[in-house]
């Protein structure tokens, strides 16, 4: 659309993260409803992360899926051989443990209650686009990501 290809238009963002996923039920489905509903954000300065948790779905036992992750400042982050592109699923929530263990508990308690197999391999690496703008002959609708392609937790690092 913008005649350019993406590697001149689109810009790694240098941020790394680690993402999991766990079922939860019970009080502690209730403790996490309680921080934010369905979903809650937190950027902690004195950790220097971002995190985020969801309920991706109430299954039928009224248990809940719930998804998360935490992210952080990191110049080698679109790096191919950055460490959490092959760390093992322990080492990655070890690391956010450690990463997290001055938090409130009622935060951490989500990435407690994940068993390393819930955690994500790989990591993907999030790009940003400045278009500056749009071709102004004939029409043009930009949607989505396509509109304003950002991370999921932008934030003005």
């Amino acid at each position: 659309m913008l005649g350019r290809p993406n590697s001149e238009i689109l810009n790694p963002i240098k941020v790394a993260g680690v993402w999991g996923e766990t079922r939860l039920s019970g009080e502690a489905m209730e403790r996490q409803l309680s921080l934010g509903h369905s979903a809650y954000a937190v950027t902690s300065k004195d950790v220097d992360i971002v995190m985020f948790a969801g309920l991706n779905k109430v299954n039928e036992d009224l248990s809940g899926d719930f998804y998360w992750y935490v992210s952080w400042d990191d110049e080698t982050a679109d790096q191919p051989d950055h460490w959490l592109q092959h760390a093992s699923k322990q080492a990655k929530l070890e690391y956010v443990l450690k990463r997290t263990e001055s938090l409130e508990p009622r935060l951490r308690e989500i990435f407690l209650l994940t068993p390393a197999e819930g955690i994500i391999s790989g990591m993907p690496v999030f790009r940003d686009a400045v278009i500056p703008s749009l071709p102004s002959t004939g029409r043009v609708v930009a949607l989505g990501d396509a509109a304003h392609p950002m991370t999921p937790c932008k934030s003005g690092r």
